[in-house]
């Protein structure tokens, strides 16, 4: 349990410490089709609903103090733009995204039951965010994530993160627990240890189409918080599909399968392969460093009326006298 508090009060500072270098964050415009100033809505954070990420290549990871273990990180999912905590997402929209970064991971600590794993995402990377009306993402096959109108692009600026992983039976559990919990069973009673866990970015925005997001965006956060251990019995994937491919892989091309290593567990042994993936669902949500919202054309007007009345006003005023 010590190991617990200690893994959220630093995963804890570290996003404190990335929304203070971000600056602060304000309201994100966007129309969801395409149309500019006129029909755009306004929202505070988008909310990233559950979503599969993958640490990919992370086993075996060497212990702190000995290097580090290069691995890259991947994840996909869909997301609503939120106001003051109600959806605003239009009806049929989704916004979906696709991300990969490099990182360096070490294990910090190893216990009785479970080990710490500590990683550092290097600056670089990609991230894409889509609004899409026509096909729904598919979380299982991994499909549907970048087929909409890309609307920004990113890179990491900085980022860290950490997790648990039950590495020992605890006293009267078992060792692996089923790891699609979602639904049915996709993948065939595959096993998967349990882990817990968080993480925080701040990327910078590239590149963004003025019809969608309407304000400029300048950077932004992911906060993430791993739940993938609610108790220890819990599945690793209660909360959406563990999907079978990632949409792109550490280069923004293709996609990529996972890696189980030859036992095909969701865990720390590889068996007889050389290196293998860790595969967990995770929950975010992001907020923007932006220019102001932008008022939309009628409102122009109104206040351009209303400038010219005081004007005339003024005029009339001076006439008078």
């Amino acid at each position: 349990m010590t190991r617990k508090i200690a893994l959220k009060t630093s995963v804890a500072a570290v996003a404190l410490a990335m929304s203070a270098s971000a600056g602060a964050f304000n309201l994100i415009q966007v129309n969801f089709a395409g149309g500019g100033f006129a029909g755009s809505v306004i929202g505070d954070t988008i909310d990233w609903n559950v979503s599969n990420y993958l640490l990919q290549n992370i086993w075996p990871v060497v212990d702190a103090g000995s290097g580090a273990t290069p691995i890259n990180i991947l994840s996909q999912g869909t997301g609503r733009l939120m106001n003051s905590g109600s959806d605003v997402t239009p009806a049929g929209y989704q916004i979906t995204y696709v991300m990969g970064v490099s990182a360096l991971a070490v294990r910090q600590t190893a216990g009785t039951f479970t080990d710490g794993i500590d990683y550092t995402a290097l600056p670089g990377g990609f991230f894409r965010a889509y609004i899409d009306n026509v096909t729904p993402a598919n979380n299982l096959a991994g499909t549907g994530f970048t087929d909409g109108a890309l609307v920004f692009s990113a890179s990491f600026n900085v980022g860290a993160g950490s997790f648990n992983i039950q590495h020992t039976p605890f006293p009267g559990l078992p060792a692996t627990v089923i790891f699609d919990g979602f639904g049915p069973d996709d993948h065939g009673g595959r096993q998967t240890m349990t882990s817990i866990g968080g993480a925080g970015y701040v990327l910078d925005v590239l590149s963004q189409d003025s019809n969608y997001v309407v304000n400029n965006i300048s950077t932004f956060n992911i906060s993430s918080n791993d739940q993938s251990l609610v108790s220890l019995t819990t599945t690793n994937f209660s909360t959406v599909d563990p999907t079978f491919s990632f949409a792109r892989n550490i280069t923004d091309s293709g996609s990529t399968g996972v890696n189980y290593g030859t036992d095909g567990t969701n865990n720390n042994s590889c068996g007889t392969a050389s290196v293998c993936d860790f595969h967990v669902q995770a929950d975010a949500s992001s907020a923007f460093d932006a220019g102001p919202t932008i008022p939309e054309p009628g409102s122009l007007a109104l206040l351009g009326l209303a400038l010219g009345g005081l004007g005339v006003a003024g005029i009339r005023r001076r006439k008078a006298k």
